[in-house]
């Protein structure tokens, strides 16, 4: 939303609620129910929203404080502050942390109180005291109207080779209404460490004694754009002594000639002015601290902007539902009449070449057929494990190993068929095997370390079968399927036959010292 269409919408949300509404010429336009405060700061987190500043959520909070990664993050401390905690640390450490490790600060109030910045800048002071200048007397632009409480601030001429806080009121086009609503003022500035901005009208006066006027050396606002002494890193402050130059009310006012304020361009400037570095976006935190309170939403305008949801309608499905019969009846008569499934198959022409649905139907059905192929293959390949254990004897299978491992189906064959599930016998049939072949003491769940010879071409195979055989013996208990059985079984077999053949062994204690020198190694 541009800056226009912002200022024409706001001053419909705030014509009830301000002292300076003018009365509508004609009929009175309807005024949208939603409302926001005068003295609230909807447009400004409006602004920092646009310039791509996200709040700090509380994790992030305490994330930025133990890491120390202020150099993303701006701090904007308004109203009354000092004893406000996030992240573990209070708003005037966040305002020192800033500034020494490369971050941006805006601290706005009007509150007495001393700030002390850090990073090689002066302690001052916030008077508290308020200001107000009286009318007429030096030219009509140094006060907003009557009421002597609003003026302008008088922006000071920069010096020759100013940094870009001197852009905030100066640039291009100076700004010279900025308005400000009863402000304190910065005293106690030393020299050009952190130099004064803006200043006020020369017949500025106190509220509380008009008969004395303002110190000259006093200053609406002042900042600096530098590099940290210690650090070495650039860093941003900028203190102004009224926060309601950020307030609604006074970014969208107009003056006595219903022209707009420099307010809303001065708070834009503001907020690039912290978020950027050398011409260039750099910040994309924010912790804003209002009058004690972290906020945490910087889209609640948009949000108020947005038209509302009309209210979704009650329905009463007792009446609906013979309605919706009804018309679902309707269609398929339609449908059958029509004879739209058959047209959309063959056409009305079957001589005609086929539809756009056949011709879907049959990519589809090409589509399953290449899967379901591809996935039996992938089964049947599964299925054939390579093997270079020792062909089986002429004649057919193996002879089955001592004190009955072969023969598994035949102890719960037909209840274990049925489950299609082999553990039990599988698991005696495979300690069988490791006892026959002289398995070590205590077997665990790995296999112990074999030794096989090298008159077998793949030792990695045999390995990797007698692995499984001893997973289904002693390993953490599995389902053994017929299928996977299918494929034990032989393995089981061919390593017994191995094994006989002292083409592998387990290795003992003290046993074959010199192994490196006659065997492939260890498994």
């Amino acid at each position: 939303m541009s800056a226009p269409r912002l200022l024409l919408t706001l001053f419909a949300l705030l014509v009830p609620a301000t002292a300076r509404s003018q009365p509508f010429e004609g009929r009175e336009p309807q005024q949208p129910q939603k409302r926001i405060s005068r003295q609230g700061t909807e447009v400004f987190r409006w602004l920092l929203d646009r310039a791509g500043l996200k709040p700090l959520t509380e994790q992030e909070q305490y994330d930025v404080v133990r890491r120390r990664q202020y150099s993303d993050t701006v701090v904007i401390l308004m109203g009354s502050w000092n004893h406000q905690v996030a992240g573990g640390q209070n708003a005037n450490r966040w305002m020192t942390a800033a500034v020494e490790n490369g971050g941006a600060v805006l601290v706005t109030s009007d509150q007495g109180t001393a700030v002390s910045p850090g990073g090689g800048l002066p302690q001052f002071v916030i008077s508290g005291t308020r200001l107000v200048t009286p009318r007429p007397a030096f030219g009509p632009w140094l006060v907003m109207n009557e009421n002597e409480i609003e003026q302008y601030a008088v922006p000071l001429d920069p010096p020759a080779r100013g940094g870009p806080e001197w852009e905030l009121f100066g640039g291009a086009r100076p700004l010279r209404r900025v308005v400000n609503e009863l402000p304190s003022y910065l005293t106690g500035l030393q020299g050009t460490a952190l130099p004064p901005l803006a200043g006020f009208p020369p017949n500025a006066r106190f509220q509380s004694n008009r008969n004395l006027l303002a110190p000259p050396d006093v200053a609406f606002a002042a900042g600096v754009a530098r590099r940290h002494p210690f650090s070495e890193r650039d860093f941003r402050f900028l203190a102004v002594a009224d926060p309601a130059v950020f307030h609604n009310a006074q970014l969208i006012v107009h003056d006595e000639n219903n022209e707009p304020t420099d307010n809303l361009e001065f708070a834009d400037r503001v907020v690039r002015f912290l978020s950027e570095e050398n011409g260039q976006k750099q910040r994309t935190k924010c912790l804003l601290i209002v009058n004690g309170n972290v906020v945490g939403n910087y889209d609640e305008l948009n949000q108020l902007l947005r038209p509302p949801m009309p209210p979704l309608p009650k329905i009463d499905w007792e009446k609906v539902q013979p309605k919706l019969v009804d018309l679902g009846n309707h269609l398929l008569d339609k449908v059958q009449e029509n004879d739209i499934p058959n047209q959309l198959m063959v056409q009305k022409n079957p001589d005609a070449p086929g539809s756009w649905y056949r011709t879907l139907l049959g990519v589809l059905l090409t589509l399953a057929a290449i899967w379901a192929a591809w996935n039996l293959r992938r089964r049947l390949g599964g299925a054939r494990e390579p093997t270079d254990l020792a062909g089986a004897p002429p004649g057919g299978r193996p002879a089955p190993p001592p004190d009955g491992a072969a023969g598994v189906f035949g102890r719960r064959g037909k209840e274990l068929t049925t489950r299609d599930n082999l553990l039990e016998p599988a698991r005696a049939a495979g300690r069988d095997f490791f006892d026959a072949v002289g398995r070590p003491p205590e077997p665990g769940p790995r296999l112990p370390k074999v030794v096989i010879s090298d008159v077998v071409r793949k030792p990695d195979t045999l390995r990797q079968a007698l692995r499984d055989i001893w997973a289904v013996a002693y390993g953490r208990p599995a389902a053994v399927t017929a299928m996977r059985w299918a494929i034990l079984e032989p393995q089981l077999g061919r390593a017994l036959a191995a094994h006989r053949d002292a083409k592998w062994r387990f290795v003992e204690a003290d046993a074959w010292p010199d192994v490196s020198t006659r065997s492939r190694g260890e498994a």
